[in-house]
């Protein structure tokens, strides 16, 4: 019965804080809008200080242009006679693109040649701190496919002129795809010379191995020529000297040769005339078999050339053009947020004002 009879109380008790804050709500929005110049006062002033900034602010334009990687028909040019070693393919030349792109030492390289116009030497403090905020204007992204490829690159360059940074961001691709190229063609030429090299090494081997085999023949020869001259033997009886004997089976006979017969036994009028002939051909390898084909390869090699001339690693998708509509200060953006932050902060100080009287109101 006692929870009963305390329940309408307690119902009573929560509407008269409702009907109390809401009256409270009231007088506060009555009091507020009492202090309508004020608030409206430092709204103004928030807006007055936002247009001296945008008045005052340095206009900033940004220029966006993208690429993608070349055609096969494109790279076909740079190389005519291709290598085993090196296959030069489009992805290839445009990831060399992109990394030099971000490489730091090319954009050292642009702004010392496009951008850098002071007076201190480029090791100065004031020079790479100027190199640091050319930095920060510039911006190289990518996109890639899900298997991590390569599709295309867009680079972003910012400044006050949209006409010259529409310029800086062409010449910095320009300047980017000829150290790509100049890359490539540094590898291409190291397999190159790496394969020519390789296949002279092959060449003098089979060389210096068929002189080997000369020199041994003809020292055999003499040693020949001396037996069959202490012998007395001028003519060849080799056919005499050779052994043959016959291996007969059930049903048939086989002829083999038992033994080859000594060299003396040619005698030395042949014997001579041997020497003479391998002392005539020294420095010919007419009878090395492997060797015009290695030299039909190392002739096809020293052809090979890299063509880098007038040639892109990559496709223009998105040209470079001036764009004139700045994308610093973001004028309505900037009034905007002024104007609220003005008109929060005028009523936090009214609020803080009325709190104060309230106050003095009980003291006294």
């Amino acid at each position: 019965m006692t929870q009963l009879n305390d329940q309408p109380a307690q119902l009573t008790r929560a509407s008269r804080l409702n009907e109390n804050a809401e009256i409270d709500l009231v007088d506060l929005l009555r009091a507020l809008w009492r202090e309508r110049l004020l608030i409206a006062g430092f709204a103004i002033g928030a807006l007055v200080l936002a247009a001296l900034y945008i008045w005052q602010a340095n206009e900033v334009y940004r220029s966006d242009a993208g690429y993608a990687e070349p055609s096969l028909r494109q790279i076909q040019k740079m190389v005519p006679f291709p290598l085993k070693e090196f296959e030069l393919r489009p992805q290839m030349l445009f990831d060399e693109f992109y990394a030099q792109l971000q490489s730091n030492r090319t954009r050292q390289q642009f702004f010392r040649e496009f951008v850098w116009q002071g007076a201190q030497a480029e090791d100065s403090k004031e020079f790479f701190a100027a190199l640091a905020r050319f930095a920060r204007s510039q911006s190289v992204a990518a996109e890639r496919g899900v298997n991590g490829k390569l599709l295309s690159v867009t680079v972003s360059q910012q400044g006050s002129d949209p006409v010259h940074v529409a310029m800086l961001v062409d010449k910095y691709v320009e300047l980017a795809n000829d150290a790509a190229i100049r890359q490539v063609e540094q590898n291409f030429l190291a397999v190159r010379d790496s394969s020519i090299a390789q296949v002279q090494h092959q060449i003098e081997g089979l060389k210096y191995e068929a002189d080997q085999a000369r020199e041994q023949r003809i020292a055999k020869l003499r040693s020949a020529f001396d037996t069959a001259k202490a012998l007395g033997l001028q003519e060849s009886r080799a056919s005499q000297a050779a052994g043959a004997g016959v291996v007969r089976g059930a049903d048939s006979a086989t002829m083999i040769n038992l033994v080859e017969p000594p060299l003396y036994t040619y005698g030395t009028k042949e014997l001579a005339a041997q020497v003479e002939a391998l002392e005539r051909v020294k420095g010919n390898y007419f009878d090395v078999e492997k060797l015009p084909t290695l030299e039909s390869e190392l002739a096809q090699l020293q052809k090979v050339t890299f063509n880098g001339r007038a040639t892109f690693s990559y496709t223009e998708r998105d040209a470079p053009i001036p764009v004139f509509e700045p994308i610093k200060p973001r004028k309505l953006l900037i009034l905007a947020l002024a104007g609220v932050a003005g008109l929060i902060f005028g009523v936090f100080v009214a609020m803080i004002m009325l709190a104060f009287r309230h106050r003095n109101e009980q003291v006294r």
